[in-house]
């Protein structure tokens, strides 16, 4: 048997604040307990009551009685940090220990029924927990004192149990072996790039053991199906990770593994669990298929931005069909990595040379950093920290885990068979954009719905564009909609769409995991794909350029 430590701390009960409140005093309980599962497995954890680091000043309040949506909501919810360590297997190529944080935040109702929603944010190299104090899917919002918080009325917590996952290590809270102190400023993962995970499938593979691990010391969330939802480079964890819990009978397929390291030796290779759901925001899923979109995105979008040349625009066009520059052979780490180089230099990055635009929200000029960056300090701070169980200091994105990614050349590893896969043995897929970035753009994500080769792949092409319908009065995007694979286009949304709109993502979230139509919410997904508009559409006009000051954003 290998060994496997977990560590966890029960905290953050989150007090969603009515107006006037800021919260109540905390009162750990601190116990240890044995695991019922591995002896080698020990469990800490303590509770906290209370959000942590509410001061003095005035959060912005919600009156509870006047918002429908939060009317029914108790006012906590459990929530439990900690970290599950890994050891360090020879055999895997992974020689350090891999200490990864958690956070799981209770449904806001009924949390033993509810489905489990696991989030792994994209990067490579970008940290889950952002997402929990942020207010893009999380429960509370950090305020721009990054010491107070506020309830975030569309938090996905309000319909799905939430799990979210700093990985690979060295980002957010995780760290590999022993963590290091830098000069009194604090303790980090120790920054070695032979001391984390370089490709999805390695991840994946981490991802698959620890869920492994989690689910034993927190069984009482374990469900038939769980959802697996991301974000950017999401595109390609997801469906890695997906593909790799599916039990085999439903068709799930092991892909882009390197030879010799197809698996543990161990009984964590045997589990598997049903996947409900796979939401992808803004993902980069192939890049040979989305690469054509970024000069067309450049020039021809639906603000009336002209973000680079015409001349720009067409030797970056050419650039995508140079010989000996597509980079097709997957095999070979140092072919793939040249290949992302010159993409990167030549396609997507004439953008970024030259337009002074935000690649994540071409309305916006450089130097312009939406959405804001609160919760990092929020979270490196020494109270908050302690009350998490963090054993180091918070680090939102690694420079050396997205380098070891481009080293490997994984950027150009495409997963657009892993969703086919995913769609055929009945898996809900999402694919959601928001219509503001560039740097994974609309028109690309598009492109990618319309080339995977699943069963319904004819029907879903000939099936046309209708409104989202987030509310009676807004209308969020347009979705095109097929069975369980639906593509949504969301106006007046950056790379973050839940930042931007979080009332249509969460409508988004809470009708996929439903399987209702994206369209409304109203009707099962299946009838409706069955019976959906035949006529091709283009996803463009509506709301795309007005801001609907009553809107819900």
């Amino acid at each position: 048997m290998i060994p496997r430590v977990l560590s966890a701390w029960a905290v953050l009960g989150l007090v969603f604040l009515t107006e006037g409140a800021i919260g109540r005093s905390i009162t750990p309980s601190n116990s240890i307990v044995a695991s019922h599962r591995d002896p080698d497995i020990k469990v800490t954890f303590q509770e906290v009551i209370s959000p942590p680091s509410l001061t003095s000043h005035q959060p912005q309040p919600i009156n509870i009685s006047s918002n429908p949506h939060l009317r029914n909501y108790p006012l906590n919810v459990k929530s439990y940090s900690g970290y599950i360590t890994l050891p360090s297997i020879s055999a895997d190529n992974q020689r350090y220990k891999a200490n990864v944080f958690f956070w799981f935040i209770e449904a806001r109702e009924s949390p033993r029924t509810a489905p489990l929603t696991v989030w792994l944010q994209g990067g490579p190299g970008a940290a889950s927990s952002t997402q929990v104090v942020s207010g893009h899917n999380g429960p509370c919002i950090v305020q721009p004192d990054a010491k107070s918080t506020a309830p975030n009325p569309w938090s996905w917590n309000s319909v799905s149990n939430m799990l979210y996952i700093d990985q690979p290590v060295q980002i957010g809270f995780s760290y590999d072996d022993e963590p290091v102190n830098v000069g009194g400023k604090g303790a980090f993962s120790s920054q070695d790039p032979r001391r984390t995970v370089n490709t999805t499938a390695a991840a994946a593979r981490v991802i698959k053991e620890l869920l492994s691990a989690w689910f034993g010391e927190f069984g009482q969330y374990k469900r038939h199906s769980i959802n697996i939802w991301s974000r950017s480079y999401g595109g390609h964890f997801a469906p890695a990770v997906a593909n790799l819990l599916l039990p085999p009978s439903k068709g799930s397929i092991v892909t882009h593994i390197p030879r010799g390291c197809r698996k543990r030796d161990h009984k964590d290779s045997n589990f598997h669990i049903g996947i409900n759901s796979v939401g992808i925001i803004n993902g980069i899923v192939d890049l040979v298929i989305q690469a054509p979109s970024y000069p067309k995105f450049a020039i021809n979008n639906t603000y009336g931005i002209k973000a680079i040349s015409d001349e720009a625009a067409t030797l970056a066009m050419q650039s995508i069909t140079k010989p000996g520059n597509r980079g097709t052979n997957t095999s070979v780490n140092s072919v793939c990595a040249a290949a992302f180089g010159f993409c990167w230099a030549n396609v997507y990055g004439v953008y970024e040379a030259i337009s002074g635009r935000n690649p994540f929200d071409i309305t916006h000029p450089l130097p312009d950093p939406p959405p804001p960056i609160y919760g990092q300090e929020f979270l490196n701070s020494e109270r908050v920290r302690e009350e998490l169980g963090a054993r180091i200091n918070f680090t939102d994105t690694s420079g050396v885990v997205a380098s070891g990614f481009i080293a490997t050349g994984d950027f150009v590893r495409g997963y657009t068979h892993e969703i086919s896969s995913l769609l055929d043995a009945g898996v809900k897929v999402a694919l959601i954009y928001g219509d503001r970035d560039y740097r994974a753009n609309w028109r690309g994500g598009e492109a990618i719905s319309l080339a995977l080769r699943h069963a319904s792949h004819l029907s879903f092409a000939a099936t046309s564009y209708t409104d989202i319908s987030t509310n009676n009065s807004y209308i969020g995007g347009k979705v095109r909609q097929h069975e369980n694979l639906s593509f949504s286009r969301v106006f007046q949304a950056g790379h973050e769409v839940p930042y931007y709109q979080p009332q249509t993502a969460y409508e988004i979230f809470a009708r996929t995991l439903r399987g209702l139509n994206i369209a409304t919410g109203a009707v099962d997904a299946t009838p409706y794909g069955k019976n959906g508009y035949r006529k091709r559409e283009e996803p463009t006009g509506g709301r795309s350029s007005v801001v609907d000051a009553k809107a819900s954003y």
